[in-house]
């Protein structure tokens, strides 16, 4: 009797010894701190620390130029820490990356956000803003079109990158909550810039309500954190005679038109496009002394500003934005 209860218990402890054996591994553990990184525009070293029982790997994602943001060491075992390398910011906006660091199957993820290079040229009010140069003239649009009010209220025209469709482009506006809804037929394409192969998509987009001039421009500063987004801009118009639900609209693409006085000296055209950030697009085939070029949300302004901008240096004969217009339905 007492070898049979021996045999028993000999045999419940062999199999607890099997349970305990064959239990699963701890499960994985990896800890990190998720608050987004603020990074000054000047750049520098920062550290990630992880805590973790496994190995584990990390990524730089959604960095529109890699270049910028680098990580010393992407992989290692158990507690580390991962350092970060930022170059500065020669942009006047900022950027975000986002650090992936995974292990097995736990994922978390570190937003990293740069600071914009300081902007020498001063933001304006948007009546200020709305100016031209005529004969060495400075003029406002106001007053030339005789318009009710120096800027449309309720109004803007966003651009996106050539390779958003439209989905991607009506998703985005319409879950922004910012604007009243639009559809694929309000996108445009602009011909004449497709024919360049550069960015053409463009929106006007009707806020909900009328906003001042500093609400405009905090809507185009959440926009243009978008990577989707190129620019945004305020627009002008007045009510179509004898329709009084139509406004006729005008704003202006990211580009502008800039007249050298010397087709065969350009080197104060490039010093003054390194300069601002701005980008070289074409030279006038049957106006040689015509520049088109760019200016976006890295820019030190938009195509206005920078129109403006190039003839106040007096290094340029003339200038002048692209203006896009249209009649909508208010």
């Amino acid at each position: 009797m007492k070898k049979t209860i021996f045999k028993i218990i000999a045999l419940l402890v062999i199999l607890a010894g099997g349970v305990v054996s064959c239990k699963d591994k701890p499960d994985n553990i990896l800890t990190v701190d998720e608050t987004p990184i603020a990074i000054a525009s000047e750049g520098g070293k920062y550290s990630i620390t992880v805590e973790s029982n496994e190995n584990w790997f990390a990524v730089v994602e959604n960095a529109e130029n890699a270049d910028w943001c680098t990580l010393d060491n992407s992989t290692g075992t158990g507690n580390g820490a991962i350092t970060i390398n930022i170059v500065k910011n020669p942009f006047f906006a900022t950027r975000s990356a986002t650090a992936k660091i995974t292990s097995g199957g736990v994922t978390r993820f570190v937003i990293i956000n740069q600071e914009a290079a300081e902007n020498p040229l001063p933001e304006l009010d948007c009546e200020d803003e709305l100016y031209y140069y005529y004969d060495d003239e400075k003029k406002f649009y106001v007053d030339q079109l005789s318009l009710d009010e120096p800027f449309l209220k309720d109004w803007l025209l966003v651009g996106f990158v050539s390779r958003a469709n439209d989905v991607e482009i009506v998703n985005y506006i319409n879950q922004t909550g910012l604007f009243k809804p639009v559809n694929a037929s309000d996108i445009w394409y602009h011909a004449r810039l497709q024919m360049y192969e550069h960015d053409s998509h463009l929106i006007f987009v009707n806020t909900k309500e009328q906003k001042t001039c500093k609400q405009l421009k905090e809507i185009i500063r959440t926009l243009e954190k978008s990577p989707i987004v190129t620019y945004a801009n305020i627009t002008l118009g007045h009510e179509e005679y004898g329709m009084p639900n139509f406004t006729n609209i005008v704003s202006w693409s990211q580009y502008f038109y800039v007249k050298v006085k010397d087709e065969n000296d350009l080197s104060d055209l490039f010093a003054v496009i390194q300069e601002t950030k701005t980008q070289f697009i074409k030279q006038d085939t049957f106006m040689p002394k015509w520049f088109m070029l760019s200016a976006d949300k890295k820019s030190m302004g938009n195509a206005l500003r920078m129109s403006q901008y190039f003839y106040e240096t007096g290094k340029f004969v003339a200038t002048t934005p692209d203006f896009i217009g249209s009649t909508v339905n208010r």
